[in-house]
């Protein structure tokens, strides 16, 4: 065989390990015991969680840390083939750095969904229903002297990371990078929890 009828040979070759690859990436999906979860279908997540690292939410370009000591799953769901959605989460156990502007112990986002990234680590972009820089969640400020007193609002989206490609009952999610404002501040986020389904069954991403 010629030269180049081998360089052919060989170019066709590897566009079909890229082809493979893709589809393989393509037809990853969620899994209950085993089993692929239907698209459309559903596992709820237990409502509780397990805090690995408390949450960090930095406001005002870190003039304010909140540390909140855990997250709570409202009606919150992974959906096949690869999506997730919540009524609702919130950051629970929550005090603020400064002690002029306590604020309420919950923070709770609005109605949020995501789509399962392939990788290593796998990652989850969650994100209002609405869009990825509208309302995400409300800080409430209290105390007379706290000029911030009242509602506040943070806008975008965070993303969380695991390796989720393993059947346990478990999985750590950590948030690994997040896109948050308030008017003209950057406002970020941290932490890391353990979920699981409500049911206690093992679940993956493969």
């Amino acid at each position: 065989m010629s030269r180049s009828k081998l360089a052919l040979v060989a170019c066709v070759a590897s566009l079909a390990l890229l082809a493979a690859s893709a589809a393989s990436a393509s037809a990853a999906s969620w899994h209950v015991n085993g089993s692929a979860l239907a698209s459309g279908s559903s596992a709820a997540l237990a409502k509780g969680t397990t805090t690995v690292i408390n949450f960090q939410l930095n406001l005002l370009n870190k003039q304010i840390t909140l540390t909140c000591t855990g997250i709570q799953n409202n009606e919150a769901a992974i959906v096949g083939t690869g999506s997730f959605k919540a009524k609702s989460l919130s950051l629970t156990g929550c005090s603020s750095s400064s002690t002029n502007c306590p604020v309420e112990p919950t923070v709770t986002t609005t109605e949020v969904k995501g789509e399962v990234t392939p990788g290593t680590p796998d990652s989850i972009k969650i994100e209002p229903v609405a869009g990825p820089t509208k309302l995400i969640m409300t800080v409430v400020f209290t105390g007379p002297l706290c000029a911030l007193e009242g509602e506040f609002p943070v806008k975008g989206n965070f993303t969380v990371s695991s390796e989720l490609a393993s059947e346990q009952v478990e999985h750590e999610l950590t948030v690994s990078s997040s896109a948050l404002s308030s008017g003209s501040n950057t406002d970020s986020l941290s932490g890391a929890a353990d979920f699981r389904l409500a049911g206690g069954e093992d679940w993956s991403f493969r």
